[in-house]
């Protein structure tokens, strides 16, 4: 998955430069052939393998039988949590939360929430400290989030109004630090 997440880029990049190039090309009056695009095709065709790839790697596994009909949830997306999530090493539901480092700690002592003396501090999520090894995996935690946003893009009709609603709330209970600031062109405009 990780493999196909570094081709992704690697796309990306490549076509953003090849336009820029074919941009420069025409502004200095040479014509652009296609073949200027060809390693891009090249890429394309090698980022459809590795999904390829990573759909039948998984075809027959349970949490893809189980998330196959789910809308924003593709191969991609449940090879991530077949190659990092084994249900056979977590006892509890939450030992996934705390491998991918989404679970709630305490503010003070950095334990997890409810085993510690500090009852009334508030939960945090786990943050990277410098000098001191993670117990959960960074990796893990992106493709949780990534998974996460493509399910709300999708406006699912299960997942998407539980965030509206939580967005709701949060919009009214905190006041805005500062008036919006208009934007142009990557300008900003007081």
């Amino acid at each position: 998955v990780e493999g196909f997440y570094d081709a992704q880029e690697v796309r990306i990049r490549l076509n953003n430069r090849l336009r820029q190039v074919a941009r420069e090309m025409e502004q200095a009056g040479v014509p652009v052939e296609d073949y200027l695009f060809e390693p891009l095709r090249l890429e394309d065709r090698a980022e459809q393998s590795l999904y390829r790839m990573i759909g039948s790697g998984i075809k027959d596994h349970p949490l893809e039988r189980r998330w196959r009909g789910q809308k924003g949830i593709g191969p991609i997306a449940i090879g991530g949590m077949v190659a990092w999530l084994d249900p056979t090493e977590a006892p509890h539901a939450s030992s996934f939360w705390r491998f991918m480092g989404l679970d709630v700690r305490c503010s003070v002592c950095r334990e997890s929430a409810g085993t510690c003396e500090h009852t009334d501090a508030p939960g945090m999520a786990p943050k990277r400290e410098r000098g001191v090894k993670t117990t959960w995996n960074p990796t893990a935690r992106v493709h949780a989030w990534k998974v996460g946003r493509s399910l709300l893009m999708q406006a699912n009709e299960h997942y998407r109004p539980i965030y509206d609603e939580f967005k709701a709330q949060e919009v009214r209970n905190n006041v805005p630090f500062s008036v919006p600031v208009a934007q142009s062109d990557g300008y900003r405009l007081a």
